[in-house]
């Protein structure tokens, strides 16, 4: 006898009518308070209804986003009592209030002053936490303000930090290069030949170092980091000719990382350094 499958009522999902309402005299008084972006002004009040909920209403202080992306390009910052949000006028998520004409953005001249009287305060490991807490007082994000901030960051950390104080930092660095042991002394060898180079070449010359910790059947290559993406990048690029020995050098490379270059399969290989070229240039001495 087959059995008779049961019947389960049908869910149904209970509208709430006063919130439909308010979703529809939103939505009205939203459309009849807009006016044409084009004429939006510095200080302009707007009281703003994001999607999820959160609302907010702030003055005007910046337009734009800091990178070229089609689907943000559109974004308006709002100052939200020092505090910085965003919305897009051509959601309706936004009411127009009025202008404030007491409203003053801030200054976009005396950002790197500002940035060096705070950064000096602390010692270097604490700098990137101060410069983070820093640019949230900037509408950091926006097309206006970013390279401002960015630049600023550029120019303070090398004007208040030496050489010696990012030196003596390498206690605590999170990333150091990753040098197999046994090959210290030969890539130390390298960097040392290098030092008798004149100084605009030191980076060029460095980077096109190689090593490798072999493998019976597979082996890795490694060199230093080739890339500044870090917010170090300043001072890589400003101290690094400021070194006065072939260690400070060592030190200074081994400081900025490491990078993979990949594994090579089914090659036996040596611990071996060598420098990379169009064409392999093997060392001699250094292998």
């Amino acid at each position: 006898m087959a059995q008779k499958e049961l019947w389960t009522p049908t869910e149904f999902v209970q509208l709430d009518l006063f919130e439909i309402a308010d979703r529809n005299d939103w939505e009205r008084e939203s459309k009849a308070s807009h006016i044409d972006p084009k004429d939006f002004r510095i200080g302009d009040i707007f009281y703003v209804k994001w999607g999820n909920g959160l609302d907010f209403e702030g003055r005007l202080a910046a337009k734009g986003w800091w990178c070229e992306r089609e689907d943000l390009e559109n974004y308006h910052w709002i100052d939200v009592g020092g505090r910085f949000r965003h919305f897009d006028p051509y959601l309706d998520e936004w009411m127009y209030k009025g202008h404030d004409n007491g409203y003053e953005p801030l200054s976009k001249t005396d950002i790197t002053e500002k940035l060096m009287e705070r950064l000096s305060t602390v010692p270097l490991k604490d700098r990137v936490e101060v410069f983070k807490a820093f640019e949230e007082e900037y509408p950091w994000l926006s097309a206006e303000y970013h390279p401002l901030v960015k630049s600023a960051w550029d120019k303070a950390i090398v004007a208040v930090s030496t050489l010696d104080e990012f030196l003596t930092a390498r206690k605590d660095w999170s990333c150091p290069a990753n040098i197999p042991p046994n090959l210290i002394k030969q890539v130390k060898k390298y960097v040392e030949s290098v030092f008798w180079l004149p100084r605009e070449l030191w980076r060029s010359e460095l980077l096109k170092l190689r090593w490798t910790a072999g493998g019976k059947t597979d082996h890795y290559v490694q060199g230093f980091e080739q890339r500044d993406t870090t917010y170090w990048r300043p001072l890589y690029k400003k101290l690094l000719t400021e070194c006065r020995t072939p260690d400070e050098l060592f030190t200074f490379m081994v400081m900025r990382g490491s990078e993979s270059f990949g594994w090579v399969f089914g090659k036996p290989s040596q611990a071996r350094v060598w420098l990379e070229e169009k064409e392999t240039l093997h060392l001699g001495d250094l292998m």
